[in-house]
């Protein structure tokens, strides 16, 4: 691979305390979204604009979640915005209008509401890219569930009046969009088509035609191969620093290729289709495990969907807070963040972008660690035949959101330091 030295980062825009999600328009403009509702424009020249400021609940990890252009932008002016109104108990993904570098709020077209609890805490997801091989949109949405009273293990709390604390209310529940990752096809007047071959038919009974891979936790982050039109996810776990016979295995965070439908198994199973038990948050009591190479079967009271799921997918990658010998070594941290595929384009006339080395590497980040990887794909573009660090040299700082520009660079959201957010050291970068 090149040197680290062939490769240099600038610091396009440091205004900025909560950056979530960046895309790329075709003249340069980048376009980021801030937690805080800030919708914001970096010009080639590095002057910034305040886009729009969406009106945004901000707690419980709420607020401005995620942002991509139209592919075909600036033909179509139109941005889409993922976010959590104020006025609603929804996370809602809208079209905008752009004008120069104003994005209109008055000429929202509510493309889709997904219904969400707002007492609890976590797990929004909001990964959002096109293929724009195909024209669809890709949205990734969190189980919306609250994770803390479990011990690290699967929320499946039953009981009455603690539904909020049951992921098979969500992520379990083929009748919900929440913990999911969802493909439609928008059309010109605001709202969208079921793409043939989801997870589900248009019609099947206590479903969601809009699914395409069900039992996903919190798969935070989301890239495109725009060879394949597959898309590559990352999936937050639970916080387990063990595995325990009677509860589930430890800790593990997932990456994937999406090249089919399916259910990737929570809250039932997690990585390579290691499974959890059942318990009794009642009496406190264990079960027995899920059965996830046959298809999990939900028996909460809280799902309104179909009780015999499909059989769970095993994890493309998989790995813990620490580095497992046997297992993808190269990866802790347990903060995954999944990127695009960099496909090398000899025709593009541009200085900044990445050499043909890098052709068919899916780039990831571990945002614990603040590191970076790439994962070389083979030519089906469905499978890791190596892992690599990325530009060990070049310091990073909590990668947040990443995709390849026109120019074929690489841009960049760095969260800063702190956890909660607020950073000082927050930046819009790129990879040139």
């Amino acid at each position: 691979m090149p040197p680290d030295s062939k490769f240099q980062k600038v610091t396009l825009h440091t205004e900025t305390s909560n950056p979530m999600a960046l895309d790329i328009a075709p003249d340069g403009r980048v376009f980021y979204i801030d937690r805080l509702g800030d919708v914001k424009v970096v010009k080639p020249n590095g002057a910034t604009s305040l886009a729009a400021h969406l009106n945004v609940f901000t707690a419980n990890e709420s607020g401005g979640l995620g942002i991509a252009l139209d592919p075909a932008f600036p033909t179509n002016p139109w941005v889409y915005m993922y976010y959590s109104p104020n006025s609603a108990n929804v996370d809602r993904l809208g079209r905008f209008n752009v004008s120069g570098d104003t994005i209109d709020l008055s000429s929202e077209k509510v493309v889709m509401d997904v219904p969400v609890q707002r007492q609890e805490c976590c797990h929004h997801g909001a990964g959002m890219v096109f293929d724009k091989k195909n024209g669809n949109l890709w949205l990734s949405v969190g189980d919306n569930t609250n994770p803390f009273a479990s011990d690290g293990y699967a929320p499946l709390d039953q009981r009455s009046g603690r539904a909020y604390w049951d992921s098979q209310r969500t992520a379990g529940n083929t009748n919900s969009l929440s913990g999911k990752v969802l493909r439609i096809h928008p059309e010109t007047n605001g709202t969208y088509t079921i793409p043939s071959g989801n997870l589900f038919a248009p019609g099947t009974a206590n479903t969601k035609p809009e699914i395409y891979m069900m039992g996903e936790r919190n798969p935070f982050r989301m890239g495109i191969d725009p060879k394949t039109g597959y898309p590559l996810v990352a999936n937050y776990g639970p916080d387990a620093g063990s595995a325990n016979p009677n509860r589930g295995p430890q800790n593990t965070v997932e990456w994937d290729v999406l090249s089919a439908p399916g259910n990737a198994g929570w809250p039932y199973c997690i990585g390579p289709n290691q499974a959890y038990n059942q318990f009794d948050f009642a009496t406190n009591t264990s079960g027995a495990k899920f059965d996830c190479a046959g298809g999990p079967t939900n028996n909460s009271p809280n799902n309104t969907g179909l009780k015999k799921l499909p059989a769970a997918i095993p994890a493309k990658i998989w790995y813990h807070y620490q580095s497992d010998p046997q297992n993808f070594p190269q990866l802790s941290g347990g903060a995954p963040m999944a990127g695009p595929v960099y496909r090398y384009d000899p025709n593009l006339n541009s200085t900044r972008k990445w050499p043909v080395d890098y052709d068919g590497r899916a780039i990831f980040a571990e945002w614990n660690n603040s590191t970076m990887f790439s994962f070389q794909l083979d030519s089906t573009g469905t499978n890791v035949t190596s892992i690599d660090r990325l530009l060990p040299s070049v310091t990073f700082n909590r990668p947040m959101d990443f995709k390849f520009g026109p120019d074929g660079a690489l841009y960049m959201v760095e969260w800063g330091t702190g956890y909660g957010g607020g950073n000082a050291d927050a930046a819009i970068v790129r990879i040139d």
